[in-house]
């Protein structure tokens, strides 16, 4: 079910994904072990203090995991967000490209746990501006 869906994005369709589509996050790696999610920030992500919004940080981290979490389900499994936690390090600036680099601490029958780093690139040295951890649960259909 999500190998199409994955294949989509890998191959440059983001209209399958119509919240990455509308935030402007592009996928950069889809891999078993590894995701990474590109967010180049523009205006319209600013809240009413001139920074990028944490809600917005949050919602790139959380897509990174949920698609790492996809690379490994068979292919009737669903998953869904139990919780997740985010902590902000750095404030993001309008024009900042941040990337979010998921990997997976454990991977369950049942639950799967993954954190995610967000990163300012383009800019040296990298810096962290965000780190986040969460829990999935994977229901079988």
């Amino acid at each position: 079910m999500y190998q199409t869906y994955l294949d989509a994005l890998r191959n440059g369709r983001y209209d399958v994904n119509p919240l990455l589509a509308h935030l402007g996050i592009e996928p950069i790696v889809l891999e078993i072990d590894r995701v990474v999610l590109r967010l180049k920030t523009y205006e319209a992500l600013r809240q009413g203090g001139g920074l990028v919004a944490g809600g917005v940080l949050a919602t790139l981290a959380d897509e990174a995991m949920a698609h790492l979490c996809l690379t490994g389900l068979a292919p009737q499994a669903t998953t869904v967000t139990v919780e997740m936690q985010i902590r902000y390090f750095l404030p993001v600036q309008v024009g900042d490209i941040i990337e979010a680099r998921a990997h997976v601490v454990r991977r369950g029958r049942s639950l799967v746990s993954l954190e995610a780093d967000l990163i300012r690139v383009g800019n040296e040295p990298e810096s962290v501006v965000a780190k986040s951890a969460a829990t999935f649960m994977v229901r079988n259909r």
